[in-house]
C-alpha cells in the first residue's frame, strides 16, 4: 500500500472482435518435498500471554523434504464395486501410493489430510478470566469468534484494548496481537534456519515459511491501515491470505518437525492461527452487522442458510466484462535471440522497479519457448505479461515434487507473489508428466490479477490459485487431478476446462477432479467461481472415455479444506461430468461445512437428478453473491467521504451482456475437439478384481493419505490436510483388507522417509469407523457371529465382512468365528501383496517408490507368516502364541479382539467382551502368586558350539557378519546356527531374515566385538526401519557379548542401532549405542539381560512384548547448544490396539546418563529434563518395576506426546523404584502405581511366557 491508498485493479473492458469468425478461433485458441518431536523449552510469545494458550498437539513428519502448502493432496482412485480402493497423506496418499511416491520433503508439499490441513484451536488450557472481568465490549466482540475464551484472555492479556472501546478498536488490537506474535514467530524460523545450515529439507522449508510469514505480516499491515477508512473489503480479503499464509508456514514445519526448536516453533504458529482467525471473525461480522456489536456472531456460511448481501438486484451482476487493457506500451522486450532485449523473462522482471505504485511495468515476450523458472515477488507490483498467444509464447519448466528439496509451492513454473499482476497471450507448462505427481505451471497469491488468453497445461495441481482475488477470463486449463487447487478468490469466466489422460493402465478407470479449494475458516472470503466455462476433455481423453465410461470418472471438485467452497453458474458440462458430480475427500470430511453450488449448467453432465446429497443449488435470488463485482469487488464504492475505493475497475466502459451467458459457453465448447493436446499417461489405479472372499469393495474403501515424497514418510499426510488435531483419525474403513495392513506396516515399520515411528500420534494410526454400507440387521446375524463381533471394537464391520465372506459353519464354536475372521483377512493380505508387486514392476525408474514397495513387500510378507502360524496354532490350545503373533500382524483389530476375549473367557461367547486394559481397572490373570514371579533369572546359554566364525583378516573364516548369516540353513527348525564374530569392528549392515531362524551371534565382549554402521533418515531412500545396523526378523535369535552401534550422530535424528522383530529372541551382555532410536524393539517377545542401551530421543522403542532386567539404561548429550536444554524421553512404546500383548518392561535396572550428560546435566538442571517416556501411540504401556531412577529423571516422571493425546488410554505404571529420580510425589496424574497383586502381569513367565523358551541360569 502507498499512502493510505487501497490497492486498485485497473480492470479494462474486453476488446472488442472484429467479427465473429475471429472470436471463434479465438476460442479454439482458448481450448486448450521422522521424526517425533525432539522436546525443548522455548519463549514465551511477544504479547506475554502466558505460554500454555499457544501449546498445541503438532504433526510430526521425520523427513522434512521442503514442503510449503504442506497438503500433499492425493491422485484420486476410482470407486467400483469391482475394485478395491486403497487407502492414503496424505498424503495423502493412496497410504500406500503416496508412500510409495516420492520425496515427502516435497510432495507432501499441498496434499495433506484435509482433516489435517487446519490446526485445530483448543481452548486454553489456563484459567479464564469470569466474564465478570472481561469488558463488555471484549467479551461481546470475542463471541462472535470461533474461540471465544483464548480470544478474551488473549486481548486481557495484550493490554491494547483501550477504555471503553469502540468495536473497531477491539478488531484492531486482535490484529495487533496477531502481528506481534507473527513477529516472534518469524524470529524463531529465522534461528531454525541458522540452525540448519547441514540440513536441505529444514533450510528449504525454513526459507519457504519466512517468504510467507512476510507476505502474512505485509497483508495484516495492510488490513490495519485500511480498517480505520472503511475498507473492510479490502480488509477482509488481506487478513485471510494472513490466515493462508501462516497455515502454509506451520504446515511447512510440520514436515521438518526434527528438532525441539521446530516443535516449540510449529506449537506457537499453531495459536498464532486461532489468534489470527479470532480477528478475521470480527471482521466479518464488523462488515455485517457495523457497530452493532451485540448483535455479532460467529462466522457462518451458505451451507448455514447464511447469504451476505450481494448490494445487487437478481442476475443484475453476471454480465460483467473486463480483461487486461489494450495498447499497453512495453517496458522490456523479451526474446529468444537476445538481441537488444532479455534472454529470460525473469531477467526482465528483475528489471521492474519495486512498489513503483500503481504504474504498470509491462514485458513483452516474443513468441518462443522459455524454459525457466519465473518469480514474481512480492515488492513486483503491476507486472504485465504480454506475448504472442497461446501455444506460441510458452514458458516452460519441469519441476515436481519428485525432486529432492522441491514443494508444491515450489514447483511452480511461474510464481506470482506481486499485487496486479496481468497477462495476456501466454502459455504456462509444466511438462513433469502424470506420474510427477504434484507439478505447478503457474502459482498465483496476487491480489487484484487478471489473466485473459492464457493457456496453462500440466497433470496434477496445474494451476494453484493460491490466495487473494483472482479474475481468469478465456482461458484454456488442462489437468486431471484437482488440477485447479488453492484458498483464493478467483473468478473463471468463459474458461476452456479440459481434462487430460494421466494413467498408463487406462482400462483400470480413474476418478479425477477439477478443483480442490482449501479454505479453512469460514471467515475467509474464499472460492472459487466458474461463470460460462466448458468443462471437457481433450480429444485424448475422450477417446479414452467413451472406450468405457463407467471406469472413467470425473468430479466438479472435492474438498480439500473443512469450508470448501466452489460455484458453477451457466457453464456447459460434458457428458464426462459424472452424474453425482462432487466427490468426497475422505469419508464424511468436510461434507457438513463445504459448499459446492450450481445454477443454470447445460449439457450432459448437468443433470442434477443424481447429485450428491452434500452439494446445492444457488437460490436464484442469492446468485450475485457470487457476481465479479460483489465476490472479487470489481466495482467502485464509496466507503467514506475521503476514501473512494476504486476496486480493480475496467478503464474502459463496462459492459453488461445481460444472458449471453450459454450462447458464448457453446462458442467456446466448440474449440474442444481442436484443442492443443499435451498429454502424458499417469499410471495410479487400483486392481480390477475384488478382494478373494468377494466382500463388497464398499466396506475395503478407505481415504489414502497421499505423500508423493515417500523417503519420508509413510504416514503420508499426503495432501490432504494436515492438521494435528483436527484429523485425528483416518477414515479406513475396510476392516480386513490388508491395505490397511500395508498402510500399518509401513507407518510402523518404516516410514520410508524417517517418518516411520515418528508423526503425530494422533496420525500414525489409522481409525476404523463404521462401515458406510447398510450393516445386516441383528435379527440376520447368526448369534455365535453376532456375540462374538460383539466382543471387538468394530462389530457391526466385523458381522458385515463375516457373513460376506461365507465361511462361518452352521452352528460355530466360537473358535470357528475367530478362524474366519482371520481368513478373511489372509486372503485380502495376498491381494494387497499382488498389488505392491504390481507398484513395484511399475516403479523400475523410481528410487523411492521401488524401496517402499520392496520394504512392504517384506512386511507383509512377515504379517502372512504370523497369520497363517496363528490359524495353525490356535486349533492347539496355543492362544498366548496367537495372540501375540497378530499384535505383531496385526492387523485385524476384530480377529485380535476375540482372541482376547476367548483367552480370557474360553468357550463362553456370551461373556466376551471389546479388550480393556489395565486404565480400565482389568488385569489378566497370570496364575502366580504375588510377585512370585518376579526372580525368573535366565539369558544366553554358554557352551554353544560355533557353526561359522567371524574375523576381521579373513584368514580360515567369514570376513563380514552378513556372510555368516547367509550361510545359516533357512526354516531349520529348532537346531541353532551359532555365529562366533570374533574381536574387531565390523563396519557393515547386517539383516537376518525371517527365514533364518535361530541364529546366535556370540562376540568377545561389549566394546571388543562392535557392528557399526551411519545409516539415517537424512539420506536419500532410507527410512527409520532402514537405518538399522543390524535388522533381525528371524524367530529365535540371540546375542551375548557384542556392541551393536549407530555412529550418524545426533544431528542425523532417526539412526536405529538394533532392530528386532524376532519373536521368542534373546539378548545378553549387549550393548547398544546410538542417539535418537537407538534401539527399535520392534514386534513379538524379546527378552534383554544385563545390556547397555545408550541414547537419548525415544531411543528404546516398537511395538513389541519386551522385558528389560538388570540393564543399564544411559542418556546421551544430544543438543548443538546445551544452554539451551532438552527433553530426552526414554521409551515410546507403539502400542495401537488394547487387545496387543505387547508393553516394554523395565525389572531392575538403572537409568543414569553417561559421564559427558552428567556434567551436562549438573550444570543446570532446570533445563535438562528426562522422562521415562512418553506415549507413541495411543495404548502404549510402559512399567518400571524396582528400578534404580537416578536424579536426572524429572520429578513428573513421564511426559505426553501432543496435548492430551492418549493420556486417557496409555498405562504407564511404577512399582518400588528407589533413586532420587523415584520420588512419586510430582508424578503426572495420568500414570499408575502398579498394585502389588497385579505384579505378576509383568513378569517374564506372564508377559512374554518366557519359562517356556528362556534358557534359565541358577
Amino acid at each position: 500500500m502507498q499512502d493510505g491508498k487501497a490497492l486498485t485493479w485497473v480492470f479494462p473492458s474486453v476488446r472488442p472482435h472484429s467479427s465473429e469468425s475471429e472470436r471463434e478461433r479465438e476460442g479454439e485458441r482458448c481450448g486448450g518435498a521422522g521424526m517425533r518431536h525432539n522436546i525443548q523449552t522455548w519463549w514465551p510469545p511477544v504479547t506475554s500471554i502466558p505460554p500454555n494458550l499457544f501449546f498445541s498437539n503438532i504433526l510430526y513428519n521425520p523427513n522434512p523434504i521442503s514442503t510449503i502448502i504442506m497438503h500433499s493432496r492425493n491422485p484420486i482412485k476410482p470407486h467400483s464395486s469391482k475394485v478395491l480402493i486403497l487407502s492414503v497423506a496424505s498424503i495423502l496418499l493412496l497410504a500406500l501410493l503416496s508412500f510409495l511416491l516420492f520425496f515427502s520433503l516435497s510432495s507432501a508439499s499441498h496434499h495433506h489430510s484435509p482433516r489435517h490441513s487446519p490446526p485445530h484451536f483448543p481452548q486454553p488450557i489456563t484459567p479464564r478470566p469470569s466474564t465478570a472481568s472481561v469488558p463488555p465490549q471484549i467479551h461481546q466482540a470475542c463471541a462472535a469468534t470461533r474461540y471465544p475464551e483464548t480470544c478474551d484472555a488473549s486481548l486481557i492479556a495484550s493490554n491494547r484494548v483501550p477504555p471503553d472501546p469502540k468495536p473497531i478498536d477491539v478488531i484492531l488490537s486482535a490484529l495487533w496481537v496477531s502481528l506481534e506474535n507473527l513477529k516472534t514467530a518469524q524470529s524463531m524460523v529465522k534461528d531454525i534456519l541458522d540452525a540448519s545450515a547441514g540440513n536441505q529439507n529444514r533450510t528449504t522449508a525454513a526459507k519457504n515459511c519466512l517468504e510467507v510469514l512476510h507476505n502474512s505480516e505485509y497483508r495484516i499491515l495492510s488490513t490495519m491501515e485500511a480498517l480505520p477508512h472503511g475498507k473492510i473489503k479490502d480488509a477482509r480479503t488481506w487478513m485471510s491470505a494472513a490466515l493462508l499464509y501462516q497455515y502454509a508456514c506451520w504446515s511447512a514445519l510440520t514436515f521438518v518437525n526434527d528438532t525441539q526448536q521446530v516443535n516449540k516453533t510449529i506449537s506457537f504458529l499453531d495459536s498464532l492461527l486461532g489468534l489470527s482467525s479470532n480477528g478475521l471473525s470480527m471482521m466479518a461480522s464488523y462488515e455485517i452487522f457495523g457497530n452493532d456489536i451485540g448483535s455479532w456472531r460467529p462466522p457462518k456460511t451458505e451451507r448455514d442458510g447464511f447469504w451476505e448481501s450481494s448490494g445487487s438486484s437478481e442476475g443484475s451482476g453476471l454480465g460483467f466484462k473486463g480483461g487486461v487493457p489494450t495498447g499497453l506500451r512495453p517496458d522490456a522486450m523479451v526474446c529468444k535471440g537476445g538481441n537488444g532485449c532479455y534472454k529470460t523473462v525473469q531477467e526482465a522482471v528483475d528489471a521492474a522497479p519495486a512498489n513503483a505504485g500503481d504504474r504498470k511495468f509491462v514485458i513483452r515476450i516474443r513468441e518462443g519457448v522459455y524454459e525457466e523458472t519465473v518469480r514474481v515477488p512480492l515488492e513486483k507490483k503491476n507486472v504485465v505479461f504480454l506475448g504472442d498467444g497461446m501455444g506460441k509464447t510458452v514458458i516452460t519448466g519441469s519441476l515436481n515434487v519428485g525432486q529432492p528439496g522441491i514443494s508444491t509451492y515450489n514447483t511452480a513454473t511461474v510464481g506470482v507473489s506481486g499485487d496486479g499482476f496481468m497477462a495476456s497471450g501466454l502459455t504456462f507448462q509444466n511438462t513433469a508428466g502424470p506420474d510427477a505427481h504434484q507439478a505447478v505451471a503457474f502459482r498465483s497469491g496476487s491480489d487484484l490479477s487478471v489473466i485473459e488468453n492464457c493457456e496453462f497445461l500440466g497433470n496434477q495441481d496445474t494451476l494453484y490459485a493460491e490466495s487473494l482475488r483472482q479474475f481468469y477470463k478465456s482461458c484454456n486449463i488442462q489437468g486431471n487431478v484437482d488440477f485447479i487447487f488453492g484458498n483464493s478468490a478467483s473468478i473463471f469466466q468463459d474458461c476452456l476446462i479440459l481434462i487430460r489422460p494421466r494413467q498408463l493402465n487406462p482400462e483400470n478407470g480413474e476418478n479425477n477432479a477439477v478443483t480442490a479449494h482449501s479454505r479453512t475458516d469460514p471467515a475467509q472470503t474464499t472460492g472459487f467461481v466458474f461463470q460460462n466455462c466448458v468443462v471437457n476433455g481433450t480429444d485424448d481423453y475422450m477417446k479414452l472415455y467413451y472406450s468405457n465410461p463407467k471406469v472413467h470418472k470425473n468430479f466438479l471438485g472435492r474438498p480439500w479444506k473443512e469450508f470448501s467452497r466452489t460455484v458453477f453458474i451457466q457453464c456447459l458440462l460434458e457428458a464426462l461430468v459424472t452424474p453425482q458430480g462432487w466427490l468426497p475427500w475422505s469419508g464424511d470430511f468436510a461434507l457438513e461445512t463445504l459448499y459446492y453450488g450450481e445454477f443454470n449448467n447445460s449439457g450432459l453432465g448437468a443433470n442434477l437428478s443424481a447429485r450428491v446429497t452434500w452439494s446445492s443449488q444457488i437460490p436464484a435470488q442469492h446468485i450475485n453473491m457470487y457476481s465479479v463485482q460483489n465476490f472479487i469487488q470489481v466495482a467502485v464504492e464509496i466507503e467514506d467521504e475521503d476514501s473512494p475505493i476504486i476496486a480493480w475497475v475496467t478503464k474502459l466502459a463496462v459492459t453488461i451482456e445481460g444472458e449471453r451467458g450459454r450462447e458464448g459457453g457453446r462458442e467456446v465448447g466448440g474449440a474442444v475437439n481442436a484443442a492443443n493436446n499435451r498429454i502424458t499417461d499417469f499410471y495410479l489405479h487400483t486392481r480390477e478384481k475384488p478382494p478373494v472372499t468377494s466382500i463388497p469393495p464398499s466396506l475395503f474403501f478407505s481415504n489414502i493419505r497421499y505423500n508423493p515424497n515417500p523417503i519420508s514418510t509413510i504416514i503420508m499426510h499426503s495432501r490432504k490436510p494436515i492438521k494435528p488435531h483436527s484429523f485425528s483419525k483416518f477414515l479406513i474403513l475396510s476392516m480386513a483388507s490388508l491395505f490397511l495392513l500395508a498402510l500399518l506396516s509401513l507407518l510402523l515399520f518404516f516410514s520410508l522417509s524417517s517418518a516411520s515411528h515418528h508423526h503425530s500420534p494422533r496420525h500414525s494410526l489409522p481409525h476404523f469407523p463404521q462401515p458406510i454400507t447398510p450393516q445386516p440387521s441383528t435379527a440376520s446375524v447368526p448369534p455365535q457371529i453376532h456375540q462374538a463381533c460383539a466382543a471387538t471394537r468394530y462389530p457391526e464391520t466385523c458381522e458385515a465382512s463375516l457373513i460376506a465372506s461365507d465361511r462361518v459353519p452352521p452352528d460355530p464354536k466360537p473358535i470357528d468365528v475367530i478362524q474366519s475372521a482371520l481368513w478373511v483377512s489372509l486372503e485380502n493380505l495376498k491381494t494387497a501383496q499382488s498389488m505392491v508387486k504390481d507398484i513395484l514392476d511399475a516403479s523400475a525408474r523410481n528410487l523411492n517408490r521401488t524401496m517402499a514397495a520392496k520394504n512392504c513387500l517384506e512386511v507383509l510378507h512377515n504379517s502372512e507368516y504370523r497369520i497363517s502360524s496363528t490359524m495353525e496354532a490356535l486349533p492347539h490350545g496355543k492362544i498366548k502364541d496367537a495372540r501375540a503373533w497378530v499384535s505383531a500382524a496385526l492387523l485385524y483389530h476384530n480377529g485380535l479382539s476375540m482372541m482376547a476375549s476367548y483367552d480370557i473367557f474360553g468357550n463362553d461367547i456370551g461373556s466376551w467382551r471389546p479388550p480393556k486394559t489395565e486404565r480400565d481397572g482389568f488385569w489378566e490373570p497370570s496364575g502366580l502368586g504375588e510377585e512370585s514371579g518376579l526372580g525368573f533369572k535366565g539369558g544366553v546359554p554358554t557352551g554353544l558350539p560355533p557353526d561359522a566364525t567371524v574375523c576381521k583378516d579373513g584368514n580360515g573364516c567369514y570376513k563380514t557378519v552378513q556372510e555368516a548369516v547367509d550361510a545359516a540353513p533357512a526354516n531349520a527348525g529348532d537346531r541353532k546356527f551359532v555365529i562366533r564374530i570374533r574381536e574387531g569392528v565390523y563396519e557393515e549392515t547386517v539383516r537376518v531374515p525371517l527365514e533364518k531362524k535361530n541364529v546366535v551371534f556370540l562376540g568377545d565382549g561389549m566394546g571388543k566385538t562392535v557392528i557399526t554402521g551411519s545409516l539415517n533418515v537424512g539420506q536419500p531412500g532410507i527410512s527409520t526401519y532402514n537405518t538399522a545396523t543390524v535388522g533381525v526378523s528371524g524367530d529365535g535369535f540371540m546375542a551375548s557379548g557384542l556392541t551393536f552401534q549407530n555412529t550418524a550422530g545426533p544431528d542425523a535424528h532417526q539412526a536405529v542401532a538394533f532392530r528386532s522383530g524376532s519373536d521368542l529372541s534373546v539378548i545378553e551382555n549387549c550393548e547398544f549405542l546410538g542417539n535418537q532410536d537407538t534401539l527399535y524393539a520392534h514386534s513379538l517377545r524379546q527378552f534383554y539381560k544385563s545390556c547397555n542401551i545408550q541414547g537419548n530421543v525415544d531411543f528404546i522403542f516398537g511395538n513389541s512384548a519386551s522385558i528389560f532386567q538388570d540393564c543399564l539404561i544411559l542418556i546421551r548429550p544430544r543438543q548443538l547448544k546445551p544452554e539451551k536444554g532438552e527433553n530426552n524421553a526414554v521409551t515410546a512404546h507403539g502400542r495401537t490396539d488394547p487387545a496387543q500383548t505387547t508393553g516394554f518392561v523395565f525389572q531392575n535396572c538403572v537409568v543414569n546418563g553417561t559421564d559427558d550428560y552428567m556434567k551436562l546435566y549438573y550444570s543446570n538442571p532446570k533445563v535438562h529434563k528426562n522422562f521415562l517416556g512418553r506415549p507413541w501411540k495411543e495404548f502404549s504401556r510402559t512399567v518400571f518395576i524396582r528400578c534404580f531412577l537416578e536424579a536426572l529423571v524429572t520429578p513428573q516422571g513421564w511426559l505426553p506426546w501432543s496435548g492430551d493425546f492418549a493420556l486417557k488410554t496409555l498405562y504407564y505404571g511404577e512399582f518400588n523404584n528407589s533413586g532420587l529420580g523415584a520420588s512419586l510425589s510430582a508424578r503426572v496424574t495420568w500414570s499408575s502405581q502398579i498394585p502389588a497383586q497385579h505384579l505378576n502381569t509383568y513378569s517374564v513367565q506372564n508377559f512374554i511366557q518366557g519359562n517356556g523358551w528362556i534358557p534359565t541360569t541358577s
